[in-house]
């Protein structure tokens, strides 16, 4: 024989549909989707999101009461009628929400026995002490006492407060990066004579007597009777000069080791040790 179905099944609310959505679209208009468990906030909600999502909240907990009604957990006796109407039980009601949702998600894969766990380790401090658990309502939030749940959710001060900034949970403002200049472009010409300068000071290598010179890994090519260098923009060409001066570079050294009275066997050339 199958069991009558609970009063409130054991399910995340479905996500909420565009509003554009038709009327007759199969499962209707589904309640306001609950958001990430870190996103609960009820003072940060909006009059209309706050009250949809908090009966949401409350058919849980009136199920959630129902369902563990005998000890060792008998939360009829640890969860006043009133929670609702104090900021610590709902807050960790609220939690225990969230941490439900999360665990029972069709996606989840999350142990069950995580939300239960933690529903053992909080519900003595679900209880307001004193009158509450006796049935007679200690007014913490400034509502009537005693005020029912259907009535405090559509009248009260805190229900239709509009939403408040929480500051400690907006981000702080990302720093305007510094704008820096753009890079001025490398020209194509530069006079004979600032050449000149560069490859006296060591901060350019000419290959050999010919007019070409390398900067900075750019090759210039001199017209002497212009008084101009002109920049090489081909790659072949330029990778053709670089290996011109690797074998003059080690021409060179050849010649010094001569000079200094080595054997020029020994002198590598075009980088290979001379056979």
């Amino acid at each position: 024989m199958s069991q009558p179905a609970s009063a409130f099944v054991p399910v995340p609310p479905a996500p909420r549909l565009p509003a554009t959505a038709p009327p007759d679209q199969p499962g209707g208009i589904p309640e306001p989707a609950v958001p990430a468990a870190p996103r609960w906030m009820w003072e940060a909600m909006e009059p209309d999101q706050r009250r949809a999502r908090m009966t949401q909240m409350a058919a849980w907990v009136d199920w959630l009461r129902e369902r563990h009604s005998e000890p060792p957990l008998d939360l009829k006796d640890k969860i006043p009628a009133c929670w609702y109407l104090h900021p610590g039980p709902l807050d960790i009601l609220t939690t225990l929400y969230a941490e439900w949702i999360r665990t029972h998600a069709p996606a989840s894969d999350l142990p069950l026995i995580s939300f239960y766990d933690a529903l053992a380790r909080h519900a003595p401090a679900l209880g307001y002490p004193g009158k509450c658990l006796r049935g007679s309502h200690d007014d913490q939030r400034g509502t009537l006492p005693g005020m029912d749940f259907a009535t405090w959710i559509t009248t009260s001060a805190w229900a239709t407060a509009p939403a408040l900034p929480i500051t400690f949970l907006i981000e702080p403002e990302t720093p305007m990066p510094t704008p820096t200049a753009p890079a001025e472009p490398q020209p194509d010409i530069l006079p004979t004579a600032d050449i000149t300068a560069l490859v006296e000071a060591g901060h350019a290598e000419r290959l050999g007597r010919t007019p070409a010179v390398r900067i900075d890994g750019t090759w210039w090519l001199g017209d002497e009777s212009a008084g101009i260098y002109v920049r090489v923009p081909d790659a072949q060409l330029t990778a053709d000069l670089d290996r011109r001066l690797a074998k003059y570079t080690t021409a060179q050294a050849a010649v010094a080791r001569q000079q200094a009275g080595t054997p020029l066997a020994s002198v590598p050339v075009d980088g290979e040790a001379a056979r």
